[in-house]
């Protein structure tokens, strides 16, 4: 059989080319993703799906469903697998980067390049490697342009059919990809053959029965012992959950203040993505002008619509957000590589472009990799092993409540009941936790007036009010569950030390404070997690280094009662112990240096306060220390 190089081309563009594209990301993604459960909604997400539960609104019931398929087939460690549900979402986001490209250009090659782009991309990579909605949400839009563009070209029905199908899926999914309907119509009004009413009535109707996935959500609120958000009754009990009412108060909320620093962080955030490649979208704009002035501007509007939304939502973990706008952006990075594929210097240009992705795989893999993360789970652990027999914690700290939770639906401590204040103003909650603890009816009333008021409040003073009512119903159910059970509480800022709380002491225990203890002399022997496995200088990613921190705060606190007990060798011991958690800790830092101050070894004082005064230049206790250096210079 004679060669032909057109068939061989043709094999590579249509099977080997895709392939690679998918393949690669996946395996990087594979050596990279969390073995562990994650923090903030990761682990939540993990156990709503094994439970057939609910999760936050709206409640995702797409990736719930999804999420339970995976758990049903148990083939590693349930939460690796149930991580690789968001890797096949980016990897699958990333082949159909690929088609889009590949469609635009007719270019292999630079259809690859775009893919491994998007793949090693800051945020697309992050969200890959530990479970969230995200990454499948990339995967829908990416399925969605793809199809807008093949009826804009064809004329196909099916195409059209399967755009509305996606756009469906994503609602279901993730509300917010209405924030691409501007640009959808742009480019459906813009192609010249026009959908007939009987063919926009079908994808209407396949939009609706993606839609009515929400379904699950009043079938399973209020799962015993899962969910965290409780009942959803009637239609309009839905609504606002699927709409994400508890969360309109973010909405605007900030200011102006707010906004401008939003803004004045987004050419750091946009410019982490794709590093140097962002060049390449300068020559992507005039190459799509060209070709289709609708499509770029289609994608400029999704991408400003998508950050001005983004920019306004006051909420913290908003990057994921912004992963639709990055994907309009890097289409254009696509459509400016493929021209310098035209010249001569082909080799030259993918080499390249082989060095772009490369150069993101080398500056993003030691924050990336997450597979020798266990901060969460170890805390949970070293949290929930100290406390006694038939107590009770309260936590505002998010990741820890579903870490404990995790904890206890593998059948660990079921004695101890978990609370999360963050969920203490809502009404089903509170009728979840009765069923395992009796409440005082005033704090289900408390909660259920709050929610009456709702609807007549404004959205800016709802937050506020929300925690206005978490706090006095947490006064309440520890005023009536103290005489009967010890109570703990695990505040998420550990930056200050409380001594009492609504009138209660507290007294330390471990990594919690005791509230309203009988005895009142704190812990100061219980064991912390090992220094040589949690040091800030062994992480990159902020979680961890967060837990280092914290677990250097507490060091610090136990070296200083050690020290009011006249115990300067064992506050010493708790310094030096915070120190190894986090090297440059200022706290303990201070401490030590007041501790050889008054132990009369002024070399050693002057060494560690001469080094708190470097770390903490604006710190309160800077007179403190400045007389103090003044005397040793005496």
């Amino acid at each position: 059989m004679l060669y032909n190089p057109a068939v061989r081309r043709i094999s590579v563009d249509r099977f080997l080319l895709p392939a690679l594209s998918g393949v690669l990301p996946f395996m990087l993604y594979l050596a990279t993703a969390c073995r562990d459960i994650f923090w903030v909604d990761s682990t939540e997400l993990m156990l709503v799906g094994q439970a057939l539960a609910v999760s936050h609104p709206p409640g995702y019931p797409l990736l719930t469903l999804i999420i339970r398929l995976f758990s049903l087939v148990p083939t590693l460690a349930l939460p690796f697998q149930l991580n690789l549900v968001a890797t096949l979402g980016a990897a699958g986001s990333c082949v159909m980067t690929y088609f889009i490209v590949k469609q635009l250009t007719r270019d292999g090659l630079a259809a690859l390049f775009s893919a491994l782009l998007w793949g090693t991309s800051f945020e697309l990579w992050q969200q890959a490697t530990a479970l969230e909605v995200y990454s499948f949400q990339a995967l829908i839009v990416s399925v969605l342009l793809y199809a807008v563009l093949h009826w804009s070209r064809t004329s196909e029905p099916r195409w059209l059919a399967l755009a509305f199908l996606a756009f469906g899926l994503g609602l279901a999914n993730h509300p917010p990809i209405v924030l691409w309907i501007p640009s959808l119509l742009v480019l459906l009004l813009s192609t010249p053959a026009k959908p007939g009413a009987r063919l926009l009535g079908f994808g209407l109707l396949l939009t609706a029965l993606a839609v009515c996935l929400y379904i699950y959500v009043p079938l399973r609120a209020g799962t015993p012992g899962a969910a965290s958000w409780g009942r959803v009754n009637g239609l309009s009990e839905l609504l606002q959950y699927v709409t994400g009412r508890a969360y309109h108060y973010r909405l605007l909320a900030g200011g102006s203040q707010y906004a401008g620093a939003q803004v004045s962080g987004l050419p750091a955030l946009f410019g982490r993505q794709f590093l140097a490649a962002w060049l390449l979208a300068v020559l992507g704009v005039p190459t799509l002008w060209r070709r289709s002035r609708t499509l770029l501007f289609s994608l400029l509007l999704a991408a400003a619509v998508v950050t001005v939304a983004a920019v306004e939502y006051n909420i913290p973990d908003k990057e994921g957000y912004l992963l639709p706008a990055y994907f309009a952006l890097l289409v254009l990075i696509g459509c400016g590589y493929a021209p310098l594929l035209r010249t001569r210097s082909r080799i030259a240009v993918a080499a390249i472009g082989a060095l772009l992705v490369a150069i993101q795989v080398v500056a993003f893999l030691p924050i990336q990799n997450r597979s020798r993360l266990h901060g969460l789970a170890d805390l949970s652990d070293a949290v929930i092993a100290d406390l006694p027999p038939n107590s009770a914690i309260f936590t505002d700290d998010y990741s820890l409540y579903q870490g404990l939770r995790w904890l206890q639906s593998d059948g660990k401590r079921l004695d101890v009941l978990v609370v999360s204040q963050y969920h203490l103003a809502i009404p089903g909650y509170l009728d979840q936790l009765r069923r395992s603890q009796p409440l005082p009816e005033t704090a289900l009333d408390a909660a259920s007036e709050l929610w009456q008021k709702a609807s007549r409040a404004n959205d800016a003073a709802f937050g506020e009010q929300a925690k206005s009512t978490s706090k006095r119903v947490m006064s309440l159910l520890v005023r009536d569950w103290l005489p009967s059970r010890r109570l703990f509480w695990f505040p998420a800022d550990f930056s200050g030390w409380p001594q009492e709380w609504e009138g209660l002491g507290l007294t330390m225990r471990g990594l919690c404070y005791e509230i309203g203890a009988e005895d009142t002399s704190p812990d100061l022997d219980s064991p912390l997690l090992p220094p040589s496995r949690y040091r800030s200088t062994l992480y990159r990613d902020l979680e961890t280094q967060d837990l280092c921190r914290r677990l250097a705060a507490t060091a610090s606190r136990r070296g200083i009662l050690q020290l009011a007990a006249d115990n300067s060798a064992e506050a010493i011991r708790d310094f030096d112990l915070a120190l190894q958690y986090f090297p440059d800790y200022p706290q303990a830092i201070e401490n030590k240096g007041l501790v050889f101050f008054f132990s009369d070894q002024p070399d050693s004082a002057r060494l560690y306060l001469n080094r708190f005064l470097e770390l903490e230049p604006t710190s309160a206790e800077l007179p403190k220390v400045r007389e103090i250096l003044a005397r040793l210079g005496s």
